[in-house]
């Protein structure tokens, strides 16, 4: 999938149900998406994003361990299904960390909001207004 493609289904299907959910949430674009590689051992620390809203999309599971989980919300993407995607708020309220993997190599797609319509762009932000409706 091209990273146009990418930016044009998440204009049009993914923002309109996250604004559903979350209300008052404006965006002004997104980060090209990337693939995130862990190996046995390796890990992140506890940390927020500079995001609005944070997505993870789980695309193998032949692993163990590497769970992005959330302590605040007492919750993990363990269960989650292949091809599923989660969705946080990036900011204060969503501490999270990736646990070790003990077995495996784990691979995600990352992708994140511009935090506020203010904000400089990322050289790797695709702005919506750029985007064909």
């Amino acid at each position: 999938v091209s990273q146009s493609r990418y930016c044009i289904h998440y204009k049009k299907h993914v923002i309109p149900f996250l604004t559903s959910i979350f209300e008052g949430l404006h965006y002004r674009g997104i980060t090209s998406p990337y693939v995130v590689r862990h190996r046995v051992g390796e890990s992140t620390a506890l940390h927020n994003d500079i995001s609005k809203v944070s997505l993870s999309l789980k695309l193998n599971n032949d692993y163990e361990g590497g769970d992005v989980y959330f302590p605040r919300q007492k919750f993990s993407n363990k269960d989650l299904p292949i091809g599923y995607t989660l969705f946080w708020p990036g900011d204060v309220t969503h501490p999270h960390r990736i646990n070790e993997v003990t077995r495996g190599i784990k691979y995600t797609v990352a992708g994140f909001s511009l935090p506020s319509l203010s904000d400089s762009t990322p050289f790797n932000t695709i702005l919506f207004d750029d985007l064909p409706e």
